[in-house]
């Protein structure tokens, strides 16, 4: 007897143990040794609260059911064995010595399919967002909630790798469905042509000077879309990717390069969108087939609202965990300040008092 065989692809996770690292908050450079943690779950966002990680461990020869800890070593790093998807939270029970304890939740994170996200303070930075094989990033840099409006990045090959670009056949297609990039080429630069949203591109080199943190308007070209259309119900542009490097060659040649492409552009929703949400999907295309993709649920208001939000996480880099150095009175700073001025404060309180009530004496 045979069994047939699915043809569907079986989704293989290789899960890794998530790593932490334990930082000086004033300074990430210095790791800080001795920090020890609970790690606590739930299963779902909305459950009202976290419940201690259970795991089996030997004590004085006997196997019992206790809390899963973990301490930071001398880099300060430490990695949990966690496979199960699900949020997490972060209990500290021992801060670093001089280092001031952090109450409740330390670091808050979730695990979905074998991929981790941290929840992050800043929307803005929880909307950064990678793709599968890494070569796309997006992140939105502002947003205006009276306008539907939003700024945003996208930047392809952010890590510099070598990128073959085979033909002039090779863009990046955007979603535009229930959002348009505006205003249109034409129409921002008043000319007699142009088809789709206006965006701004600049190149960083490998090893060059300029940088996402320097970067600066003269920096940049504004580019047009190639094409801009709707199929059934998806509305989308794409941008050709020789066209941003600057390749102006008309024989199509594969061209390689290890140069990032930066394009920021305003994003704005749709007059009928309701949701306050943009729905988005960024696709590099190389000869018409999908290479890579990165997708996104943009929340105009809980970013202007300034709510924290879950981010993507780079699993290559260990998450950080920040303390602050404690402060007592009697190291001096702002501690002893404030007690030398409570205590002046309360002397001549005294002293007034005093002279008070010798003057009610001598007039008896």
């Amino acid at each position: 007897m045979t069994e047939s065989v699915s043809k569907e692809p079986i989704n293989v996770i290789n899960y890794k143990e998530v790593e932490f690292v334990k930082v000086d908050a004033n300074d990430h450079n210095t790791k800080l040794q001795g920090a020890v943690f609970e790690v606590h779950y739930k299963k779902n966002e909305n459950d009202t609260k976290y419940e201690p990680v259970k795991v089996k461990k030997t004590v004085e020869g006997k196997e019992q059911e206790v809390t899963m800890t973990a301490t930071s070593g001398k880099d300060g790093k430490f990695k949990l064995p966690i496979t199960k998807d699900g949020y997490y939270a972060l209990v500290e029970t021992k801060a670093p010595d001089n280092y001031s304890k952090i109450p409740g939740n330390i670091r808050e994170f979730k695990l979905e399919n074998g991929k981790v996200k941290t929840l992050e303070k800043d929307p803005l930075k929880a909307s950064y967002k990678t793709s599968t094989k890494g070569q796309i990033t997006s992140e939105i840099l502002s947003v205006d909630k009276d306008k539907k409006t939003f700024k945003q990045r996208i930047v392809i090959n952010p890590n510099h790798e070598s990128m073959k670009v085979p033909s002039y056949g090779s863009y990046i297609r955007i979603k535009e469905t229930d959002w348009k990039i505006t205003p249109k080429y034409k129409e921002a630069l008043n000319k007699d042509y142009g088809v789709g949203g206006l965006v701004n591109v600049a190149i960083l080199k490998k090893g060059g000077d300029k940088t996402l943190a320097n970067l600066e308007e003269k920096d940049f070209k504004k580019f047009d879309a190639i094409s801009f259309g709707t199929a059934g119900n998806l509305t989308g542009s794409r941008y050709g990717l020789k066209e941003m490097l600057g390749e102006t060659s008309t024989t199509d040649k594969p061209i390689t390069t290890t140069d990032s492409i930066v394009m920021e552009f305003t994003g704005k929703l749709e007059d009928n969108n309701t949701t306050n949400t943009a729905d988005q999907l960024f696709e590099l295309v190389f000869d018409s087939s999908i290479y890579d993709e990165v997708r996104d649920k943009i929340d105009v208001k809980t970013i202007a609202e300034n709510k924290p939000a879950y981010a993507d996480h780079d699993q290559k880099d260990p998450i950080q965990i920040e303390n602050r150095k404690a402060e007592y009175p009697h190291t001096g700073g702002m501690g002893t300040l404030i007690f030398t001025l409570a205590g002046l404060v309360l002397m001549s309180a005294a002293a007034y008092v005093y002279s008070r009530k010798r003057g009610v004496s001598y007039d008896d």
